[in-house]
């Protein structure tokens, strides 16, 4: 009689893992064979490689197609319990989550009620944006795809200084390292937004700061510890809007 205990768990696409307990390394059990002849025991240990969070959200296996690991986010992996995660990082102080929403792709021109503004999550158009940074805004629509693949968005008000402009874009001519996408593409877009709250905002997949300033230690930060609920971050292309 063979005995085993089930130890994975499924998770569907946009939701998140139980992740409560540390990682399982392996499990070891008993294989009793009884034949006719006189009774012999053998013993078998399986490894199985288990994770306590179950199976890994989609697009987040690792490693990614370019070699790229997908796990070295929030702070790392379990081998680094003391890490900074995102919600600990006196950097990201003020930083808002979202719930988890309904997400599927929509025609162009299809009218999309988002739960927060600006939005960071929810149902988007099937093209993403190009990389870039955007002196007229983006269609949101657009851009939450990006989210979706482990970008992040930089928002600035419209009438927003000079100077805060020209800070943006020297950010984005430099970008944070990316070590979950090393096909080159920086998963960076600077772009207006009216009616934002604050002068800028970093947005992610279910995440926002709204800051008054930015400068490069918060990006750094925010993009290395703060997109690991991006259910696709191991899409690594860049978009293909606009023309």
């Amino acid at each position: 009689m063979l005995r085993g205990v089930q130890t994975s768990k499924e998770v569907g696409h946009g939701h998140d893992a139980d992740c409560t307990r540390p990682p399982r390394r392996g499990v070891g059990f008993t294989v009793m064979l009884t034949p006719s002849a006189p009774v012999i025991a053998l013993r078998f240990v399986l490894i199985l490689g288990l994770s306590a969070c179950g199976e890994p959200l989609p697009g987040s296996e690792g490693p990614g197609p370019d070699g790229s690991d997908p796990a070295v986010l929030d702070g790392g992996t379990s081998d680094a319990p003391t890490a900074l995660l995102c919600e600990t990082d006196p950097l990201l102080e003020g930083l808002l989550t979202a719930e988890p929403v309904r997400a599927i792709h929509v025609d162009e021109g299809e009218v999309v009620t988002y739960a927060t503004s600006p939005p960071n999550s929810g149902s988007h158009y099937a093209r993403w944006a190009r990389s870039g940074v955007y002196e007229t805004a983006l269609e949101p629509r657009n851009w939450v795809h990006n989210l979706e693949h482990g970008w992040v968005v930089i928002l600035h008000r419209p009438d927003a200084p000079a100077e805060t402009i020209e800070t943006l874009k020297s950010l984005y001519a430099d970008p944070p390292s990316d070590a979950q996408c090393r096909s080159g593409v920086t998963r960076l877009i600077v772009t207006p937004f009216d009616g934002l709250q604050s002068d800028v905002a970093l947005i992610a997949w279910r995440r926002t700061l709204l800051l008054d300033t930015l400068d490069r230690d918060t990006l750094a930060a925010f993009f290395s510890r703060c997109r690991a609920l991006s259910t696709e971050l191991a899409v690594c292309s860049d978009g293909s809007v606009p023309l």
